[in-house]
C-alpha cells in the first residue's frame, strides 16, 4: 500500500483491516491495533479466530468461516456486524462495524475491508440498562419499542411507556390524527394511505420506513411494523404495532457508505495520478477527487512552478458545479487564501481574521475553504489546492488530512510527469542536433560552393565600389563598380589609394588607414577624384583579414548635395521667420485693433436693425460706422507691411489642387492616418498663388499629424460659400462669394486658452525644438494677403478643423449671390417659441438676440439638463436650436432624448466643424439640420423658416 494511503487511513479513528483476494491481512490500522491488542499480518481467514481470539457477542467462539472479514473476502457485504475480542489481559470489548468486498475499475475483486469501532461502553451501558428496566418492565412491556393500541372503532392510540422513553412524548393515549400529525410532511400522506389501506381493505401486516417528529422538534427515523385484529366476521378492530428508532443504524449505514466511498476515491485518483504523464490532467484529476471527496462547491488548483513565465500563481484547474466561472473571478474568490500559500481551513472566510479581506465572489459566494499546499518531494512548492462550499463550517480536520494524502500523490505525479518532459525534451533536442549536424556535413561541399558564387556575384554586381589593397593602401583588386569614378578595374591596380583622394581630405584617409592597422575601422567620407577631373563623395567602411585590407566604397554625392540645398533652404526658412516677426511687431496692434473693430461693427450693424426710423439715432449709428470703417481701413493698411511676400496669383481649380496633392499629403502624414476628400461639384474658381496654397495644405497637415499620435483620419474638403456683411464685419473680411476649403482632423484638439492664440507668431504646444510656433501665422498672412478669410474651430478631444476662405474668381456673376438692399429678405417669426442650446455665452447671447430680432420668442440654456427641464415645462417649443459639442451631454445625445419625449419636434443642429467632417467621426448623421459656425443672420432665418414650415 502507498505510504500516503497508509497515512490517510492511519489516521482515521475507526478501526481498518485490509485483506487481499486471498484474505491474507495486508494491512491494521494503529485504532485496529489498540483495540485488537495483536498488530500481526499475513494472516489468513482460517486463523482469524485463533490469532484474533474472536468470540460471538455472547462469549461463545466465532465460527472462522462465519467472521465478518471471511464472509467479505468470499465476496458478501455486511452492512452491519458486531463481535467480541478476548484479549491477553482477560478483558472483553466489544466491535461493531461493517465489511465488504474490494473491486478494481474493472470490476474484479481485489480483497476486502472491514470497519468497526469499540462498541464496549455502548453495549455494556445498554446490558446494564436492559438489566436494570427488565425487573421494572416485564409486568408493564416485554419490549424496547414504542408499543401501539389503535382501536379503529374509537380511533384512540395507547402507548406504553417507550413513547416517551424514546420520543419525549410523556402520554399513554391520544388521539390517531395526533400520530399521523408527528410524521414527517413528505412522509404522512403516505403512512396514513398505508395504515388506512390494511385497515380497512382486509390486509393483515403493515411496515414502513419514516421520520417520526420527537418532542423537541427533531425527527427520527423509525420502522414500524403493525397487525390488524379482526373480529369473528372479520372486521377489523385494532391494530398493534411496534416503532423502533433506526436513526443510528441509518446514520452507521451512511458513514460506511460514505467511508467506502472515500477509499475508493483515493485507490481511483492514486491509481490514475500514477498513470498520467501530462502535467494539466495530474492536476485536474486531483482537484477532482478533491471536489469528491470534500463534497466542494468549487475546487481549484493554482500552480506556482507549471508555468515560470506567467509568474505568480497560475489556474490551472477547475472543478465543481462552479468549474464554468471566469478564471478572473476564481482568482478574485480565492486570492487571500492563495497568497498564503500553506495549510488554511476557514468555517467562515468571510468573519476570518487571517485574511486582509473577505473572500467572495459574484457568482459563487463561499463561506467554508479549505486550502492544502502541494509541495514536491525536494520541497519546491508546485502549487494549492483550494476548495469552497456555500455553507459555514462545512470542512473538518479529516478533510484536511484526505486532502494532505490527496496532495502528496498529485506531487509525485507531476514530479514524474516533469522528469518524463525533461528526459524526452532532452532526447529529442540530442536526435534533432544529430538531424542537423548530419545534414550540415552531407551539404558543407554544396553551401561552400554557393557561397562562394555568392560572394563572386556580389563583388561583380555591388554597386558600391569594392577594393582589395595591402597595409601600404596599394590596390590589389577592384570591381566594375569603379565606373563611378570613370576608370575600368585595371586602371585602377597597382596605384595608391590615397592618389585619388583630394588634397582637403588626404589627413583623413590617412587617419582611417592608420587606426585600420590598429584594428579599428571607423567610417570615412572623402571626396575621391574622377577620371574627367571632377570630385565624387565616397562613403567607406573597411575591414581586415590576415594583412589583406576590404574597402566598400557608397558614391553619396547626391546626397551630400541634397543635405547642402537642405541647408541652405533651412538658411532661407529661417530668414523668412525672422521676417515674418518683424512684421508681427509691426502689425500687431492693428491686428488686435482689428479684431476689436470686427466685434463694434457687427454690433453697430444688429442697432441699425432695431432703432427703427429715429433720424438722430440712425446719423449716430452711420457716424459710428463710418468712423470704424476708416479705422478699419487704417488697420488693413498697417497690416499689409506684415504681408510683404511675393505673390503669383492665377486662376485656380481648387478640386483639382487638392487631387494633385493627395499623394504629397499621404506621404507627409503616414500611414497611420487616413486621407479622406470631399471636393463639390461645379466648384467656382479663385485667383491664388497655387505653390503657396500647396504649402499651405502641408503646413496643416503636418500640425494635424502631429495632433493625431494614435492615428486617425484628415478630411479635406471644398466648397461654395456666401458670407453676408454682418459676418464679414464681425470677422474681418468683406462680404460675398467664396470658395471653401477646409482641412479637419479627428487628433487631440485646443482648449479655449490655445485656440485664442493659435495664430500668434512664435507660439506653440511643441516641446523645444519640435515646432517654431510661426505655422498657422504663415496660413493667416498668406490667406489674408491672398483676399481671404481663415477661420479656425477646435474643442479637446473633438478634433480641429480650419477653414480657409478664398475670394470666387468674378469672370462670372455669382450664383444665388442677393446684394444688400434687394427685394429678398430674410423671413421672420410668427412668434414661434424656439429653444437655444449653447455652451458658450457669448455665442448663446449673440443666437437669442438674433432670433429675437427676428420675431421668435426665445428660451435659452446653458447645457442639455437645463434644455429638457425648459422643454417639460414648456409644451410649446416650436424647435430645438443646439451646438453639437458640449460638455457632459453633447447636442447628439440631446436630440436623442427630445425625440424620445416629442418626436415630432424639430431639431437645427449648429457646429464649427465642416459637415462631412462631423459625419466620417460619427458625431452626426447625414440626414439631420445642420447650420454650420459661422453663420449669417439671414442664413439663420432661412433655416429656421423652413423648417418650421415643413414641420407644419
Amino acid at each position: 500500500m502507498p505510504a500516503e494511503q497508509a497515512t490517510v487511513l492511519g489516521q482515521l479513528r475507526e478501526g481498518v483491516v485490509l485483506a487481499d483476494g486471498e484474505g491474507r491481512i495486508t494491512f491494521i490500522n494503529e485504532a485496529a491495533r489498540d483495540f485488537l491488542g495483536v498488530s500481526q499480518l499475513g494472516v489468513l481467514p482460517a486463523d482469524y479466530s485463533r490469532v484474533f481470539h474472536v468470540l460471538t457477542e455472547d462469549g461463545r467462539p466465532y465460527p472462522t468461516l462465519e467472521l465478518p472479514l471471511a464472509r467479505a473476502v468470499r465476496g458478501e457485504t455486511l452492512p452491519e456486524a458486531r463481535w467480541s475480542i478476548r484479549r491477553d489481559d482477560g478483558t472483553v470489548r466489544i466491535a461493531a462495524g461493517a465489511a465488504q468486498p474490494l473491486f478494481d475499475a474493472h470490476g474484479v475483486m481485489t480483497g476486502a475491508v472491514l470497519t468497526f469501532h469499540d462498541d464496549t461502553t455502548r453495549v455494556q451501558a445498554e446490558r446494564a440498562l436492559a438489566d436494570a428496566e427488565q425487573r421494572y418492565r416485564l409486568a408493564v412491556e416485554a419490549t424496547q419499542d414504542a408499543i401501539w393500541d389503535w382501536d379503529l372503532q374509537t380511533d384512540r392510540t395507547l402507548w406504553n411507556e417507550q413513547l416517551c422513553v424514546a420520543y419525549g412524548h410523556r402520554l399513554r393515549e391520544a388521539t390517531y390524527d395526533w400520530f399521523i400529525s408527528r410524521i414527517h410532511p413528505a412522509d404522512r400522506e403516505r403512512v396514513d394511505a398505508g395504515l388506512q389501506h390494511v385497515a380497512r381493505h382486509g390486509g393483515t401486516h403493515w411496515t414502513d420506513e419514516y421520520r417520526f417528529r420527537r418532542v423537541d422538534g427533531t425527527y427520527a427515523k423509525v420502522c414500524d411494523r403493525g397487525t390488524v385484529a379482526r373480529d369473528a366476521q372479520g372486521r377489523a378492530v385494532r391494530m398493534i404495532g411496534a416503532m423502533v428508532d433506526i436513526t443510528e443504524r441509518k446514520r452507521a449505514e451512511r458513514a460506511l457508505r460514505r467511508r467506502t466511498e472515500t477509499l475508493e476515491i483515493l485507490n481511483r485518483t492514486a491509481a490514475d495520478m500514477a498513470a498520467e504523464l501530462e502535467l494539466s490532467q495530474v492536476v485536474q484529476l486531483a482537484t477532482d477527487a478533491g471536489v469528491e471527496l470534500l463534497r466542494a462547491s468549487i475546487g481549484a488548483f493554482f500552480s506556482e512552478t507549471l508555468d515560470a513565465a506567467g509568474g505568480g500563481m497560475k489556474l490551472s484547474a477547475l472543478a465543481g458545479v462552479d468549474a464554468g466561472m471566469p478564471p478572473a473571478s476564481v482568482r478574485e474568490l480565492f486570492g487571500p487564501v492563495i497568497e498564503r500559500n500553506r495549510p488554511f481551513r476557514s468555517n467562515d472566510i468571510s468573519l476570518d481574521p487571517r485574511v486582509p479581506h473577505p473572500a467572495a465572489a459574484e457568482h459563487a459566494p463561499i463561506c467554508s475553504v479549505l486550502a492544502v499546499p502541494v509541495t514536491s518531494r525536494s520541497g519546491e512548492s508546485l502549487g494549492i489546492l483550494v476548495f469552497g462550499h456555500p455553507e459555514p463550517v462545512h470542512f473538518t480536520a479529516r478533510h484536511e488530512r484526505l486532502m494532505a494524502g490527496v496532495a502528496a500523490h498529485a506531487a509525485i505525479a507531476i514530479d514524474n510527469a516533469r522528469l518524463l518532459a525533461t528526459a524526452q525534451r532532452e532526447v529529442e533536442e540530442r536526435r534533432m542536433a544529430q538531424e542537423r549536424l548530419r545534414e550540415l556535413n552531407e551539404t558543407l561541399e554544396a553551401r561552400v560552393e554557393e557561397r562562394t558564387r555568392e560572394r563572386d556575384r556580389a563583388w561583380a554586381m555591388s554597386r558600391d565600389l569594392q577594393l582589395v589593397m595591402d597595409a601600404t593602401g596599394i590596390i590589389l583588386a577592384a570591381n566594375e563598380a569603379s565606373d563611378i569614378l570613370g576608370y575600368r578595374p585595371d586602371e585602377l591596380i597597382g596605384r595608391s589609394a590615397e592618389a585619388f583622394v583630394h588634397p582637403d581630405d588626404v589627413a583623413v584617409h590617412l587617419e582611417a588607414m592608420s587606426m585600420a592597422a590598429a584594428g579599428k575601422f571607423p567610417p570615412e567620407e572623402v571626396r575621391c577624384l574622377h577620371k574627367d577631373g571632377s570630385y565624387r563623395w565616397l562613403s567607406w567602411v573597411k575591414s581586415a583579414d590576415q594583412g589583406v585590407l576590404y574597402a566598400s566604397g557608397r558614391d553619396v554625392t547626391q546626397q551630400k548635395e541634397q543635405e547642402q540645398a537642405l541647408a541652405a533652404t533651412e538658411e532661407a526658412l529661417r530668414q523668412s521667420q525672422k521676417m515674418e516677426a518683424v512684421g508681427q511687431l509691426t502689425g500687431g496692434i492693428a491686428h488686435d485693433f482689428n479684431n476689436m473693430l470686427a466685434v463694434v461693427m457687427g454690433s453697430l450693424d444688429l442697432l441699425k436693425r432695431r432703432v427703427g426710423d429715429n433720424p438722430r439715432a440712425l446719423r449716430q449709428i452711420e457716424s459710428a460706422t463710418d468712423a470704424s470703417e476708416r479705422a478699419a481701413l487704417l488697420t488693413k493698411r498697417l497690416l499689409a507691411f506684415s504681408r510683404q511676400q511675393a505673390l503669383n496669383p492665377q486662376p485656380t481649380d481648387l478640386n483639382r489642387l487638392v487631387g494633385e496633392t493627395s499623394e504629397l499629403l499621404r506621404h507627409s502624414i503616414g500611414a497611420g492616418i487616413r486621407l479622406h476628400t470631399t471636393l463639390a461639384e461645379d466648384l467656382w474658381r479663385t485667383r491664388v498663388d497655387a505653390n503657396q496654397l500647396e504649402n499651405v495644405l502641408l503646413n496643416l497637415a503636418v500640425n494635424a499629424r502631429d495632433a493625431m499620435p494614435e492615428g486617425g483620419c484628415l478630411t479635406i474638403e471644398t466648397g461654395n460659400v456666401q458670407l453676408d456683411k454682418r459676418y464679414a464685419a464681425a470677422n474681418g473680411t468683406r462680404a460675398g462669394d467664396y470658395v471653401l476649403i477646409a482641412v479637419t482632423d479627428n487628433g487631440s484638439g485646443m482648449p479655449a486658452d490655445v485656440l485664442a492664440r493659435a495664430f500668434d507668431p512664435f507660439f506653440t504646444t511643441k516641446e523645444v525644438g519640435k515646432g517654431t510656433g510661426l505655422g498657422l501665422s504663415q496660413v493667416y498672412g498668406f490667406v489674408r494677403q491672398s483676399g481671404g478669410h481663415v477661420k479656425l474651430y477646435s474643442e479637446p478631444g473633438q478634433g480641429t478643423t480650419v477653414r480657409i476662405y478664398l475670394p470666387r474668381l468674378c469672370d462670372e456673376p455669382a450664383a444665388g449671390w442677393v446684394a444688400e438692399g434687394g427685394a429678398d429678405t430674410a423671413p421672420g417669426g410668427l412668434q414661434e417659441l424656439i429653444l437655444v442650446v449653447e455652451d458658450e455665452p457669448a455665442v448663446r447671447q449673440f443666437s437669442v438676440d438674433a432670433l429675437e430680432e427676428l420675431g421668435y420668442r426665445v428660451l435659452q440654456a446653458d447645457g442639455a439638463p437645463a434644455a429638457l427641464r425648459l422643454l417639460d415645462r414648456h409644451p410649446d417649443v416650436a424647435l430645438v436650436f443646439t451646438d453639437i459639442v458640449m460638455p457632459e451631454v453633447n447636442g447628439r445625445k440631446l436630440a436623442d432624448e427630445v425625440h424620445h419625449r416629442r418626436p415630432e419636434l424639430p431639431i437645427l443642429f449648429t457646429t464649427g466643424y465642416t459637415r462631412d467632417a462631423v459625419v466620417h467621426q460619427g458625431v452626426l448623421d447625414p440626414d439631420v439640420e445642420l447650420l454650420g459656425k459661422p453663420f449669417t443672420l439671414d442664413g439663420l432665418a432661412r433655416k429656421v423658416r423652413a423648417m418650421l414650415d415643413q414641420a407644419a
